[in-house]
């Protein structure tokens, strides 16, 4: 059904003031809604719309209403929903249209000037203000750094703190500067504060000992003739003499068989070559042998490890009974210390050898006990030096045992050799070990020095 609506007074400011200075925020809205059977009674859903253009253009702002007709009149307040302010109504051409339920009429209406509208006209020129421009106009005044506002009415009063200056540092009259020293002085901090005292530069003399030289700016070594070197008097000064140091008789080096370098002139050097000395080496060792020696004419000297070779220096003879009776378990224990002996050589090698019965006499729970031999309680370079009582052997008797190790890289000297225990198989233990168990005075040590 066609719908027409006519307006009252088109846009009207709704003219309620709540104080004279008041813009309302709200602009009233008039109509009367008719179709061709008559006004419209009853509710109705009205959609206000204002544009850029009176067709087409940019929609500007909208707000949807639910309003009652009365007789075909209905009532609004536009912006009562959705704000309008200074972003939409800013002086620009706008039209409004108007949407009833879902059919739009037509034509949009444009939006006239009111009483309120044409005094905010007079306010962009703020005519108190003369020709300047609002944008021009000082709202704020921050006062920090020692500056402080005040106003009354409109005026506005800047008050600034006074400076004072801390020695050295002098403030008069706006002006910043240093207090005045005595000619040469300088400030300096003394007990926290600043004043003026003496410079107390060092000065520097060179001592007249003929060594060094002090100028104004720096300091040097006194100045010697070419290939010259400052050498002590041995009363403590120094002076310029001929470095003794150089020149020689030597012209030359040169390198001979198995060597390389030399030369006439500069730093020399000599190196090993070594594709040369390692064709001199022309003997053989067995499997399992080791070199001991070679000598000048490429020959080696073989030694199996298993004993001592060499030319023997000497031989002693260690005799021990009746000692022992130790508790032990996995951690190697002394037994006893058999008896003592002198290494004649730093370079020699040692062959020790025990003879004889080994006992435990108490509960073993080990698998067995093993003896071993030692030198100043270090263990055998190589060989076995060691000998077993098994579980089954425990007993006062003992077995009958031999050991043998041999000693490499001793000093000269005074040595112990000592016999020491511990139970076998990882678990376990005994007690009473002994060396020469019932003091049969069976027991020997025979330490023996090769040379090498």
């Amino acid at each position: 059904m066609k719908r027409f609506i006519s307006t009252l007074f088109g846009l009207a400011v709704l003219c309620v003031f709540a104080q004279a200075q008041a813009v309302p925020a709200t602009v009233s809205f008039t109509g009367r809604l008719t179709t061709s059977t008559g006004p419209v009674s009853g509710a109705v859903t009205v959609t206000f719309k204002l544009f850029d253009q009176s067709t087409n253009g940019t929609e500007q702002w909208s707000e949807q209403r639910s309003l009652t007709a009365t007789n075909g009149l209905v009532y609004a307040d536009l912006g009562a929903m959705t704000t309008l302010d200074t972003t939409v109504l800013d002086n620009s051409s706008l039209y409004l249209e108007i949407q009833v339920g879902a059919e739009i009429l037509t034509p949009r209406l444009p939006l006239q000037s009111v009483p309120y509208a044409i005094r905010s006209e007079v306010a962009n020129t703020a005519e108190t203000l003369g020709t300047i421009a609002p944008g021009d106009v000082v709202t704020t005044v921050n006062a920090s750094g020692g500056i402080s506002a005040a106003r009354s009415g409109n005026t506005v009063t800047l008050t600034g703190t006074g400076v004072s200056g801390t020695a050295p540092i002098a403030v008069a009259g706006g002006a910043v500067s240093l207090t005045t020293c005595a000619a040469n002085q300088v400030y300096k901090m003394t007990g926290g504060t600043w004043q003026c005292a003496a410079d107390a530069n060092t000065t520097y003399t060179a001592v007249a000992n003929g060594g060094v030289t002090v100028g104004p700016s720096t300091i040097g070594l006194t100045t010697c003739a070419v290939g010259q070197v400052l050498k002590s008097t041995g009363s403590g000064t120094y002076g310029c003499a001929a470095d003794n140091d150089a020149g020689g008789d030597i012209t030359g080096v040169t390198a001979g068989t198995g060597l390389s370098g030399g030369g006439t002139t500069g730093a020399l050097t000599l190196s090993v070559n070594t594709s040369v000395i390692q064709q001199r080496v022309t003997g053989t060792c067995a499997v399992g042998s080791a070199i001991r020696a070679i000598d000048a004419a490429g020959a080696v000297t073989c030694d199996s490890g298993g004993s001592a070779t060499g030319t023997l220096l000497r031989t002693s003879s260690l005799t021990n009974s009746c000692a022992g009776n130790v508790t032990f378990s996995t951690t190697l224990v002394k037994v006893a210390d058999i008896g003592t002996f002198t290494k004649n050589s730093g370079t020699s090698r040692l062959e020790v050898t025990h003879h004889g019965r080994l006992a435990v006499t108490g509960t073993m729970t080990a698998n067995g006990a093993r003896f071993e031999l030692r030198v100043n309680d270090v263990a055998a370079s190589s060989g076995l030096a060691r000998a077993i009582v098994k579980s089954a052997e425990v007993g006062s008797a003992g077995v009958h045992a031999s050991m043998t190790g041999i000693w490499t890289g001793l000093a000269a000297g005074t040595y112990t050799v000592s016999l020491w225990v511990q139970g076998t198989g990882g678990t376990g233990g005994g007690t009473g070990a002994y060396v020469d168990p019932g003091c049969w005075a069976s027991s020997h040590t025979v330490v023996k020095e090769f040379a090498l």
